[in-house]
């Protein structure tokens, strides 16, 4: 992977929805030779689809998140698993894992009981292949930029509030529903395409985007990076970290180093066994252990415990219900 691939990916994170006309006068390459790169990341792999980023807490959901370690399952019944899990509406993301955990998912609903069902009906079918899990509440997520793709310091400027702020009670349209349910089938779908799909103008079809993005429903439209199939040797850790004795002022600093840190693009809050977790990009182990003596070095009056769980493989990226 060149430095063109590395900028494609780099602005498509930013936004998938740009033409490939502005992504080539970005990248300084023909349009041409843009799709050929984009169709070559698409077959390898490295791009998997594109999804439109939804703060759904503003819908009244919460996210959840379930850490599962598997034991006595061959890899037929692992697959099976796996779709099972992916194949559930209120699933929204879904990945494999290495560490002390094999599989970690997130599940989006409205109470504690509709989480309930939905986590019971998963392990009443599966859970003799359970040896133990964890379950995560995520009351906000902070996405940062790749800048580290280009070599470039953080943008620190650049501070996407993925989801949280406290919970709203927007209450979607139907015609609003049905823009987004067909924007989520193909995010980098055409206004035309949703108006004649959904018989709603396309003027009107141009206003309910507008107004989902300024409402904050609509957070980005981005594409999911699969780091496994890099050449480069990238790859994703998911960081659960448990704290101690931290005040305000101690997570406001722990934010601030993890936002200027080139490396580190999410920070999220949680609430149970951990109370923050990290998405780290890194190039090998040597790379992580740096990266994480630092963070550990800065920290250590509030940093007890950590996990490092390195993602192998994502399966499913998908923000609505």
């Amino acid at each position: 992977m060149d430095i063109k691939d590395k900028k494609i990916i780099y602005h498509l994170d930013r936004d998938s929805l740009q033409s490939l006309t502005k992504l080539a006068k970005k990248i300084g390459v023909r349009k041409e030779v843009v799709r050929y790169r984009l169709q070559n990341l698409i077959k390898s792999g490295a791009v998997r689809n594109t999804y439109i980023a939804i703060d759904i807490t503003k819908l009244g959901y919460t996210y959840y998140k379930i850490y599962i370690k598997l034991h006595k399952v061959d890899s037929i019944k692992e697959e099976e698993l796996i779709a099972f899990i992916c194949k559930n509406d209120h699933v929204t993301w879904a990945a494999s894992l290495e560490g002390s955990f094999d599989l970690a998912f997130t599940v989006v609903a409205k109470s504690v009981n509709e989480f309930d069902e939905i986590w019971k009906s998963i392990n009443r079918k599966y859970g003799e292949f359970f040896r133990n899990h964890e379950i995560m509440i995520f009351t906000s997520s902070h996405e940062f930029s790749l800048d580290f793709f280009l070599d470039k310091q953080p943008n620190l400027g650049y501070d996407s509030l993925l989801f949280g702020g406290g919970h709203s009670t927007y209450k979607l349209s139907d015609k609003e529903k049905l823009v987004i349910e067909l924007m989520n089938k193909s995010p980098r779908i055409s206004v035309s395409s949703i108006s004649k799909s959904s018989g709603i103008p396309p003027s009107a079809v141009r206003y309910i985007i507008k107004k989902l993005r300024r409402e904050g429903i609509i957070k980005k439209f981005s594409i999911l990076i699969d780091s496994s199939c890099m050449d480069d040797t990238y790859y994703k850790v998911r960081v659960p970290i448990k704290l101690r004795n931290f005040t305000d002022q101690d997570e406001k600093e722990l934010f601030k180093h993890v936002k200027s840190h080139p490396f580190f693009t999410i920070y999220s809050s949680c609430i149970g066994k951990w109370d923050v977790e990290l998405n780290v990009w890194t190039k090998n182990n040597k790379h992580y252990r740096e990266i994480m003596r630092d963070l550990i070095n800065n920290f250590s009056n509030i940093i007890e415990d950590y996990e490092t769980l390195f993602v192998s493989k994502q399966y499913k990226c998908k923000y609505m219900t």
